[in-house]
């Protein structure tokens, strides 16, 4: 009997620590395993379709005159992330100014860029300070209205640096809102860029 009882006892001494030590172990790389994914980035490409509202300032005109414009266009951004939260993205934009079907001066920029920034992130929100280069031309033409001749047409081209930020807002796992701003002081004056639409991983 008393050979029972001592086997029962190696048993449960043998048995329920090695049990107690498994289970550690296991929640302990569950713990682990938790931190490692809350804390690793997601990495990969996106795209970025966008409306454009651009503020153009002009020095001289054709007529040598300083005037300030607004422009209507589009954007596509395509860019990277890493898993470091720095990303790299090129965009094209074209914008016009509203020209009354030409009657009044007529105004058209486009807008090539690199772009390298550095997301910031919470559970639904980031922020995204960039910096770049854009290759910009800017096409002014003379309106018809009050215009006996022909129509005087002036295109000048530039490279200059680009600061901005951008604003997203989750929607789902794949898509974010976008609201972006950027600034160039370019060599006719300046023009700065309100970007709005999504943003698209893949």
């Amino acid at each position: 009997m008393s050979i029972k009882v001592l086997n029962s006892v190696l048993f449960l001494t043998l048995t329920f620590p090695m049990t107690a030590s498994h289970a550690y172990d296991l929640a302990k790389d569950e713990v682990v395993d938790d931190k490692a994914s809350s804390m690793t980035s997601i990495s990969g490409g996106y795209f970025s379709p966008s409306f454009v509202f651009s503020d153009i300032d002009l020095e001289k005109n054709y007529e040598d005159e300083s005037i300030s414009t607004h422009a209507f266009g589009g954007s596509i951004v395509l860019g990277y992330e890493f898993e470091s939260n720095i990303f790299v993205q090129i965009e094209e934009a074209l914008a016009y100014n509203f020209s009354m079907g030409g009657a009044s001066d007529r105004y058209s920029l486009k807008h090539s860029s690199y772009q390298l920034g550095y997301r910031f992130s919470w559970e639904k929100v980031a922020i995204m300070p960039l910096y770049g280069k854009a290759k910009w031309r800017l096409t002014s033409k003379e309106g018809q209205l009050l215009n006996s001749g022909s129509e005087a047409v002036k295109t000048i081209r530039g490279r200059d640096d680009l600061w901005g930020m951008s604003f997203l807002g989750r929607v789902n796992k794949h898509t974010e809102a976008l609201l972006s701003y950027k600034r160039i002081n370019a060599d006719f004056g300046r023009y700065s860029m309100l970007n709005m639409g999504v943003l698209y991983k893949f």
